[in-house]
């Protein structure tokens, strides 16, 4: 699960408030060098975008499941 995943289902449980204090602290941590976004995205939605689509068309090598772990009887 990407980190990405899990912080839209993080924020899915959380109050609106919640979401809305963490999207202000995160845009108050952008840099303020003046370079501009594309219209309607911010400095970190533009980051995300480049970073996922560079992995665009990558094939991951994810491990294969291990075997259930046998145990003694108790």
């Amino acid at each position: 699960m990407s980190a990405r995943t899990m912080l839209i289902e993080e924020l899915a449980r959380a109050p609106e408030g919640v979401a809305r204090a963490l999207l202000t602290q995160l845009r108050q941590m952008m840099p303020s060098n003046g370079t501009a976004n594309p219209p309607g995205q911010d400095h970190f939605e533009s980051y995300w975008s480049q970073f996922y689509g560079s992995f665009e068309g990558t094939e991951w090598n994810e491990p294969t499941e291990l075997p259930f772990e046998k145990r003694e009887a108790w």
